[in-house]
């Protein structure tokens, strides 16, 4: 009886014995087949990744400069005062024609004072008055250039032609808008306008004022006309 416990005993020992040798057994293995040199990180720890991204923002980079630009100066060229000194080297005019009829209202007085009517006054008449209606043509008593057209407030309307020889002569009194422009050639008898009023002198009715210069010196136009 006694031998049966001890080989209970002794079975149930090697027993043991071979549950643990086992055990020791699997966790070796166990144990060695976890690599040494993989780190695993604590909880919270940043995971470290080396995948590519799909977009990545492209590099920020300066617009190239642009070149710089010369603006180039602009140039104007100056208005032709080409008709404002017309002129020409005409001879002095064998004759000239009346500009506009024979009726004469008032005469050159030269250096004498006549009484002037519209303006309440005494003073020198340094030209010819040669009566018509408003409308009348007035013409060219020469050839010679138009050097200039203007309104003057005592005198209306007045052109000045250049004949030539040193003899230019102011038609003052023609309509507004109805001469011929500065630097017209014109030839004797061409109608340089049209005749209007005389401002200064409007109670002598309508009439064309003409007053003449040789060499710069006041001159009576009959005595060019040769009616003096």
């Amino acid at each position: 009886m006694m031998d049966l416990k001890r080989k209970s005993i002794l079975i149930a020992a090697a027993l043991c014995c071979c549950v643990a040798i086992g055990g020791a057994a699997y966790f070796g293995v166990t144990r060695s087949a976890e690599p040494e040199d993989v780190f695993v990180p604590p909880t919270g720890y940043p995971r470290q990744t080396t995948e590519t991204p799909l977009y990545t923002d492209p590099p920020e980079t300066e617009p190239p400069e642009q070149a710089a630009v010369t603006e180039t100066p602009q140039t104007t060229t100056p208005p032709s005062t080409e008709s404002e000194t017309v002129g020409g080297t005409l001879p002095r005019p064998n004759y000239f024609e009346l500009p506009l009829g024979l009726d004469i209202v008032q005469d050159f007085s030269r250096t004498e004072p006549v009484f002037n009517a519209t303006m309440g006054d005494w003073r020198t008449h340094n030209g010819v008055d040669f009566a018509g209606v408003i409308g009348d043509p007035v013409k060219a008593s020469a050839a010679g250039f138009v050097t200039g057209v203007y309104d003057d407030p005592m005198y209306g309307v007045v052109m000045e032609i250049d004949h030539g020889g040193g003899i230019t002569a102011k038609y003052c009194g023609l309509g507004k808008g109805s001469t011929v422009p500065v630097g017209t050639e014109v030839k004797t008898n061409d109608t340089i306008g049209y005749l209007g009023t005389v401002p200064c002198e409007s109670d002598a009715g309508a009439h064309l004022h003409l007053e003449m210069t040789e060499n710069g010196e006041i001159v009576d136009p009959l005595v060019l006309f040769e009616l003096v």
